[in-house]
């Protein structure tokens, strides 16, 4: 039995969003997840090292209150909620 590939399946399923309703979440680098939810985005890094994503303008972490500009620097298994 052979298992499903992510390099076929992740482009087939992302084209049919558009007509199954689903909109595009946040653009982020590999092993980072990202959540909207009424305005906040929620980063999680899954990796065991640092990751960097890039956001638009200045944001404000709410569970910090750190402010971050053009980027937000996530220590591995970092997290970042966004207003």
């Amino acid at each position: 039995m052979q298992s499903a590939q992510a390099a076929f399946i992740d482009p087939l399923i992302r084209s049919l969003y558009g007509e199954v309703g689903i909109e595009r979440g946040p653009v982020t680098p590999p092993g980072v997840v990202a959540r909207l939810v009424e305005g906040r985005t929620l980063y999680v890094n899954t990796n065991n090292a640092p990751a960097t994503v890039v956001v638009a303008g200045a944001r404000r972490d709410a569970l910090t209150g750190a402010t971050y500009a053009g980027r937000i620097d996530l220590a591995p298994y970092g997290v970042a909620l966004l207003k």
